[in-house]
């Protein structure tokens, strides 16, 4: 014999059979024929029971709302931008870092690379057997790839988020969105790569 037991809007919350779980059937069990139970079984979602005929109904979940579906997109484009902000800058601590040795590379080209070194440029002409300009050049061609890559990814997050919005229907905002994170996937790994 086959049972199951079901929640108040007529969803299965478990299956049982006589020769498989013997005694051990909740009471609230309620008696289907081996069609019902197949039927509510392959169908999850979408067929409960109905108490009040004991037939197992098709259920059709009703659409989700268009701005449902958008809000959740908006969400993927920027779960994905942050996703690509970090292949591309990695630690935030490290970006700190970065930024840093950005700003004192910069003072010292902008002093004509007179002076004392400062001490982030002088650990990576160290570190590469550079001079401290070599180093500060350095450092500035990398600040300035990587601002491009974050500033590509900010621009193609903010006006997919707004394709999103803007789309008069389901698809097409799904095509937004899906265009918006193929174009973060590519500037994230252009910005990555250098």
């Amino acid at each position: 014999m086959f049972k199951a037991t079901f929640d108040p809007l007529g969803f299965p919350t478990g299956y049982y059979r006589t020769d498989f779980n013997g005694n051990n059937i909740p009471a609230e069990a309620i008696d289907l024929s081996e069609q019902q139970w197949e039927e509510l079984k392959n169908n999850p979602g979408r067929r409960r029971f109905d108490h009040s005929t004991l037939a197992v109904v098709v259920f059709d979940p009703p659409a989700p709302d268009l701005n449902d579906i958008k809000n959740t997109l908006c969400k993927r484009i920027d779960v994905m931008a942050d996703s690509a902000r970090l292949a591309i800058a990695g630690d935030p601590l490290r970006v700190v870092e970065y930024e840093r040795a950005a700003i004192e590379a910069q003072v010292f080209k902008d002093a004509g690379y007179i002076g004392a070194v400062p001490p982030a440029v002088q650990s990576w002409a160290e570190a590469k057997g550079w001079t401290g300009e070599q180093a500060a050049n350095s450092i500035l061609t990398e600040a300035a790839s990587w601002n491009a890559a974050l500033y590509g990814i900010r621009e193609m997050r903010l006006k997919g988020k707004e394709a999103v919005r803007n789309a008069p229907a389901a698809a097409e905002a799904q095509a937004a969105a899906e265009g918006a994170m193929e174009q973060i996937h590519a500037v994230a790994n252009v910005g990555n790569a250098q």
